[in-house]
């Protein structure tokens, strides 16, 4: 009987939660597994066909140095190509409530009101209306966990929660977790890509970005069987291959190599007023955007990824 209620609770967890159809053709099936574990599956017809996956992070939306215009044409891209996208974290700046030490005051004027959080999640889930159908994860950040220690409310959450009363099909995600691509080929042909995605840690300086990266890029190398590592938070961009052994079935060492990705952020504080905290403390431009991670599969020689910087 235990196990029957284990399976049942099992089964449940694996249930679909999200569709996406191009036409009378589904594109994409989003599954939850946990909160910080996920799957896409994917239906490929040829060996010609291309699927895109979106990876974004950092877009601070309520920050008025937010490039909403670039951010905008990034998600249309997105929705042309029927790509699922991702977002890891600091989806919103949230620091300027009353309450916060770090509040600067430097609100969007749409944003000065009493009800301060509840007026950016709303402003945010409103602005992502055309893209309900394609953001399918939305993770945790630095800037939502500070909420969430601070007033007890999780801003992915409630966001998540809105996109889905809308007819959306966004969840959850963590600090941390994975997301498992499963691609499926005239039926017979089935392979899959695993992508283990973590906010980030530490400072952006220049005295500190080594240290990070280097720890990033190891993480890459030793953290499972994984294909993709993203990472944001430093609003840094870069794509590296970072080659990792592993013990494969037959008992021999195998090279494979894992895509580390560092994504970039949406907040532009160059480009407009000259103010804002990189300026403040003589930092550098950060890099804007994020990546596509494009799969293509072949009967023969499996499936294949590509990354393309978003421009």
């Amino acid at each position: 009987m235990l196990f029957i209620v284990a399976a049942c609770r099992l089964f449940a967890t694996m249930k679909a939660v999200g569709f996406h159809f191009a036409g009378d053709s589904m594109t994409f099936e989003l599954r939850r597994h946990a909160r910080n574990v996920h799957s896409l599956k994917f239906k490929l017809k040829t060996q010609k066909d291309v699927q895109s996956v979106m990876l974004l992070s950092d877009l601070h939306f309520d920050n008025p140095h937010c490039d909403r215009d670039l951010l905008a044409k990034h998600l249309d891209e997105a929705k042309r190509r029927d790509a699922p996208v991702l977002l890891i974290g600091d989806s919103l700046c949230a620091m300027e409530s009353s309450t916060d030490a770090r509040a600067s005051k430097n609100l969007r004027r749409s944003n000065v009101q009493p009800q301060y959080l509840d007026s950016i999640i709303n402003d945010l889930a409103e602005w992502l209306k055309p893209y309900y159908d394609i953001i399918a994860v939305i993770g945790v950040g630095n800037h939502e966990t500070s909420i969430l220690k601070r007033h007890d409310t999780c801003l992915v959450s409630r966001l998540c929660q809105l996109i889905r009363s809308g007819g959306g099909i966004a969840q959850e995600g963590g600090y941390g977790g994975w997301v498992r691509f499963h691609f499926n080929m005239y039926k017979t042909v089935h392979r899959s890509n695993t992508l283990y995605y973590h906010h980030g840690f530490g400072g952006g300086s220049p005295s500190t970005r080594a240290t990070n990266h280097f720890t990033t890029h190891y993480s890459a190398q030793t953290c499972g069987n994984i294909d993709i590592y993203a990472a944001g938070h430093t609003h840094w961009k870069e794509a590296v291959p970072v080659r990792k052994a592993k013990l494969n079935g037959k008992n021999k060492v195998e090279l494979v190599d894992v895509h580390y990705l560092r994504l970039g952020t949406y907040k532009d504080e160059y480009s407009t007023d000259g103010l804002g905290f990189h300026i403040e403390k003589g930092r550098g431009a950060r890099s804007l955007g994020g990546y596509f991670v494009n799969f293509t599969m072949h009967k023969k020689k499996g499936l294949k990824r590509t990354v393309e910087e978003l421009s």
